[in-house]
């Protein structure tokens, strides 16, 4: 049924008044929209988060690497086409240890410094667990704010200085056993005056949620939050629930 049947045989000003009703309504719910936003408690967000990871049974993804000499392995492709792919495939791996320029958008720039840093193929800038000693360092190296700490359940191995859209960036690295949490941070008006780009949808969750979780293609985990106006970026090879009991997320 359209508009028009429903509408007939109203009276002209009980249709005026219904519209104005349903506009009234429209425009209090759009006015209202962020304080109907609700924080999460901590206990809360975290107990559904594992309550996912103990439902997420999904089998770690080949990397590309992997994929590219399986297809050297088959049969059909020819010797001269494989050692030409195997010759480019070492060309970027060797290009890719190390690259100081990073993307321009932050959850980009940290998910592309991560594997080297993994990996162990991007070496630290500093090793070392000295709180200090890391601060003074990067300072010396272009960083013009306060490095944050957080409280994490693991050690503190060293840092990185990368540069994200011409800006040096502190990225702070923690080992658990043989697991890497990278910590890259940027200044909150670095964001606003847009010297780093900040995915929009990653930005609201930020704003109204406090926190941005995602799972990576890797399986590990992407941690996202605003602490003493700077924004924090982890990216972890650990599962959601485990990158989150690292953590005091209440002091965050």
């Amino acid at each position: 049924m359209n508009n028009e049947s429903m509408h007939a045989g109203l009276d002209p000003r009980q249709l005026d008044r219904e519209e104005r009703l349903l506009s009234a309504v429209r425009d209090t719910v759009v006015r209202r929209r962020d304080s109907l936003r609700l924080q999460v408690p901590v206990d809360l967000e975290r107990s559904i988060r594992m309550a996912l990871a103990d439902e997420r049974n999904v089998p770690a993804k080949e990397s590309w690497l992997q994929r590219a000499i399986d297809w050297i392995r088959q049969p059909a492709v020819s010797f001269g086409m494989a050692a030409a792919t195997l010759a480019l495939i070492v060309g970027l791996a060797v290009l890719g240890q190390r690259s100081d320029a990073l993307p321009r958008e932050l959850t980009h720039a940290a998910l592309t410094a991560f594997p080297g840093v993994h990996s162990g193929s991007t070496t630290l800038d500093i090793t070392s667990s000295d709180k200090q000693q890391i601060s003074a360092y990067l300072a010396s190296h272009g960083i013009q704010h306060a490095v944050f700490y957080p409280e994490v359940d693991a050690e503190l191995a060293g840092a990185n200085v990368f540069s994200v859209n011409g800006l040096p960036c502190a990225e702070l690295v923690y080992k658990k056993a043989n697991h890497t949490i990278a910590l890259l941070q940027v200044d909150a008006a670095s964001i606003s005056a847009k010297r780093v780009e900040m995915d929009p949808i990653v930005a609201e969750d930020v704003a109204y949620s406090k926190w941005h979780w995602a799972s990576t293609p890797g399986n590990g985990t992407l941690f996202v939050w605003e602490s003493n106006s700077i924004m924090c970026t982890v990216v972890s090879d650990l599962q959601i629930d485990e990158v989150s009991s690292l953590f005091k997320l209440e002091a965050l």
